[in-house]
């Protein structure tokens, strides 16, 4: 459909022979392309991650209904799933979730025919290592959507893995406390993480965070607001972490906590490196996708934006890809780490001079964990580093900058 005009159109038409497609109709027809999901990020007609996560139902379903011999019953459970996964997504006070499919009474009553495979189950598994892999490839500087870790959740409970995926919590309903597979979670980013670039950067304590206890299962009271005493370990970890109490219920308050309960969970990369083996399969490609997270920074980072809110918006999601991109070089060998930081200095060597002097003292601080020093505030007040995060109750020290007349 996209080739130029031909003879016979040209005479039927009046057109002239060899003209091409308007470059309007061409991007309407590209976008009705047909293709695996890989296929069409790499012709860039799927630009995100919250994209693939609108795609991947489609293929879970399937194997989520392989277990069904009955070929009815398999039309039926492949509709029910991607009828369910299409349903809006509600954000919901008290760690309380909406109802799963498997709660469902009519998908319960058939649950019984559904046969176990180990085939499909392995199926699940590589669908799984192969989806996620594919992601980050392709945005590597992004944290996997909400959407997404639900379809991931779902192919490791097809796969009999017990995988403690975690959501990005919301820090407008955020109670104060996170529920124990986020606790799971940092425990296992602490045996991946410990000793590494990404733990001295961010000056984790790996050995306290192997330790912290899951949450008594005695129920507190609804809708309560937690304090110090609050008796979740990671929640009040996280409070300190970010030198705020708990039980403000104060949106940028709540903001400081979660990303310090992302930096220690490491939002999922920890898992999917350590329990999925990623770190084996994507090794030769992390400098790259390390390199890759800190160009998109420095574009996002040199935007003109007219709003307040719009900078507070590039200032978090630019913070989180840092953290990205600090994970894939913890994952790096010595010799590749240090060949793959000397490439992103190089870059950063040729940034306009008022963001290098803007930015400097993250570099600075990605220097010093490089050493193998854990950034503590003490190196960082004595070397004129900061570690980049994205939340703060006042204004952030690169918006500050912007200010002063630095752009």
């Amino acid at each position: 459909m996209l080739q130029p005009v031909t003879c016979e159109e040209a005479t039927a038409y009046s057109l002239l022979t060899g003209s091409g497609i308007p470059p309007g109709i061409r991007r309407r027809v590209e976008r009705c392309r047909k293709g695996t999901i890989a296929e069409l990020i790499d012709k860039e007609l799927i630009t995100s991650g919250d994209t693939v996560a609108r795609l991947l139902p489609a293929i879970t379903a399937e194997i989520c209904s392989a277990g069904f011999r009955d070929t009815s019953l398999r039309m039926l459970s492949v509709a029910t799933y991607r009828a369910f996964r299409q349903r809006r997504s509600l954000l919901l006070l008290d760690l309380q979730s909406q109802v799963r499919m498997n709660e469902l009474p009519w998908v319960a009553a058939v649950e019984d025919q559904r046969e176990t495979d180990a085939v499909v189950a392995e199926a699940a598994k590589q669908f799984l290592i192969e989806s996620a892999a594919m992601t980050l490839c392709a945005f590597p500087q992004a944290i996997l959507p909400n959407k997404l870790i639900q379809e991931f959740a779902a192919l490791g409970a097809m796969a009999k893995l017990d995988l403690p995926f975690v959501e990005e919590v919301a820090s407008d309903i955020f109670m104060g406390t996170f529920s124990n597979k986020y606790i799971r979670s940092a425990r296992q980013a602490a045996s991946l993480t410990g000793g590494t670039l990404y733990a001295n950067y961010y000056d984790i304590d790996a050995g306290q965070l192997a330790m912290l206890p899951d949450q008594p299962k005695s129920r507190r009271k609804r809708f309560s607001r937690p304090d110090a005493s609050s008796r979740d370990a990671l929640a009040r970890l996280c409070a300190q972490r970010a030198d705020e109490r708990l039980g403000t219920w104060r949106p940028a308050i709540n903001g400081k906590i979660i990303e310090q309960q992302q930096i220690l969970t490491t939002q999922n990369l920890a898992l999917l490196f350590g329990e999925l083996g990623l770190k084996t399969l994507l090794k030769d490609r992390l400098a790259s996708m390390a390199e890759e997270c800190f160009r998109w920074i420095c574009i996002r980072q040199q935007m003109k934006l007219r709003f307040y809110h719009s900078s507070l918006v590039m200032i978090k999601n630019t913070a989180y890809a840092w953290r990205q991109m600090v994970f894939y070089l913890a994952m790096l060998d010595e010799t590749e780490r240090r060949y793959a930081i000397e490439r992103i200095e190089a870059h950063f060597a040729i940034q306009p001079g008022g963001f290098r002097e803007r930015f400097l003292p993250a570099i600075r601080g990605l220097r010093v964990a490089a050493s193998g020093a854990p950034l503590t505030e003490a190196r960082q007040a004595s070397e004129g580093a900061q570690v980049f995060i994205g939340w703060t109750t006042e204004r952030h020290w690169l918006l500050k900058l912007q200010t002063n007349g630095v752009a």
